[in-house]
């Protein structure tokens, strides 16, 4: 084990014979074999004499140090071992008074153990991370610590994450999930432990699953008819959620986990724009990123097939999903929907692994943006997305140039039911915008 270029050294203690381990050492001779030395002022020297001894005793008591901590305490060990020499002379001459240098050293006082619970714990209370993470990263600890069968961090190595890993490998486990989801939390975890000088090393810190990227296994946007499809579909619908969903996630851009946790009170109306606030929820939702809380128009699609009198029935409170109990132990309410939208998407024969049922959504509308000529900016300030440079930090988009965007997105027909072109033709932008 290192902590950076420094090496741990930490032997697991077994019973110790110190006169039999001098033996083996030293030789039958000890006289001899001990003269025989390179001087105790060298650290090699130091290391002769006293590292198996030193070895044992931080094993014994579960202690592990780096390089240049070792070093010093080996000249203390030294300096113990020739007092201990004196004293023992001492008392073969008769001399049995108490002896002043063993005073010194205060009681040992042994750490509690930090358990890998303790160390998550620490950086939730710190980092305040989204209950959904908090959840989905506690769920990765408690696989890793039955795994292992035990909690205690100090006696966690590299090996011991590597084997992990390949356990999880042998189980099935996609290479994403392994290197995005297990091992990103195990090392940032670690390295927060690190950082606060609660541990001296992040045995997760190197350990990465080796995969060759396929493009095969890249992410698609939905086509122009599976949305017009999609759209029809839930056009049929009754369920609120099921009914508006589909045409908020193609008509944004947004995120159906972020559309999930809309509340009546964040429709809005500014300057005769209708928008909704994508925030998180009051009763404890979670965004993805920084960026994703803003102000997103309403497609005048939505409003003419009647979302703002839909707001309107509901009065207060969330729209797509019973108020949340806001317990930060449990999985927000809103994480169900986006769960039940996903079953209901692949329900209606939208089965294709790589088009995800929500989220091929978002990349249809990113798609369709560009194809019209939308700038990359707008379209990027109306999802959520960071910009690319340090100019896109001082680039602010109103109201009315973020509803132009929006209009500007074609609600697409499907080719093969004249029915459904009539149901979703609107009147909207259809220039490009700049």
């Amino acid at each position: 084990m290192r902590v950076g270029s420094l090496p741990l050294h930490r032997v697991r203690p077994e019973p110790f014979d110190e006169v039999e381990a001098a033996r083996n050492r030293f030789g039958a001779d000890l006289t001899t074999g001990i003269d025989s030395l390179p001087p105790s002022e060298t650290v090699e020297g130091l290391e002769s004499r006293f590292g198996e001894i030193t070895n044992w005793v931080l094993a014994h008591h579960d202690l592990e140090i780096d390089d240049q901590t070792r070093k010093a305490l080996l000249v203390e060990v030294y300096k113990a071992a020739q007092y201990a020499g004196w004293r023992l002379k001492r008392n073969a001459e008769g001399d049995y008074s108490p002896d002043p240098k063993q005073d010194r050293f205060p009681p040992f006082e042994k750490q509690p153990h930090l358990t890998l619970t303790e160390l998550f714990e620490r950086w939730k209370s710190e980092v305040k991370p989204a209950t959904s993470t908090a959840l989905a990263w506690k769920r990765v600890f408690n696989a890793f610590t039955t795994y292992l069968g035990h909690e205690n961090i100090k006696q966690i190595t590299d090996a011991d994450v590597i084997k992990w890993k390949d356990y999880l490998v042998a189980k099935g486990l996609k290479s994403k999930t392994i290197n995005n989801a297990c091992l990103a939390c195990l090392r940032t975890i670690f390295n927060f432990g690190v950082n606060n000088k609660l541990i001296t090393h992040n045995p997760a810190g190197k350990v990465k699953m080796a995969f060759r990227k396929n493009s095969e296994q890249a992410a698609l946007p939905y086509n122009d008819e599976e949305v017009a499809r999609l759209l029809w579909l839930a056009k049929q619908q009754v369920n609120p959620m099921r009914r508006w969903l589909p045409w908020l996630a193609a008509l944004s851009g947004a995120r159906i986990g972020e559309l999930a946790q809309l509340w009546a009170e964040g429709i809005k109306i500014e300057n005769g724009v209708h928008f909704m606030e994508i925030k998180p929820a009051p009763d404890g939702g979670s965004l993805k990123t920084p960026n994703s809380e803003r102000r997103v128009p309403l497609h005048p699609a939505l409003i003419k097939d009647g979302f703002l009198d839909f707001v309107k029935t509901k009065g207060a409170g969330p729209l797509f999903y019973r108020r949340s109990s806001g317990d930060q132990n449990k999985q927000h309410a809103y994480r169900g929907v986006t769960n039940h939208m996903a079953a209901w998407v692949r329900e209606q024969g939208f089965d294709d692994p790589r088009k995800a049922p929500n989220h091929a959504f978002r990349h249809w509308w990113k798609s369709t943006a560009a194809r019209i000529g939308m700038q990359d900016s707008l379209a990027d300030a109306i999802q959520g997305h960071a910009g690319h440079s340090i100019a896109s930090t001082y680039r602010h988009f109103d109201l009315e140039t973020l509803a132009k965007g929006i209009a500007s997105i074609p609600v697409p027909r499907e080719k093969s039911s004249p029915q459904i072109n009539a149901d979703v033709a609107i009147a909207g932008h259809r220039e490009p915008v700049g």
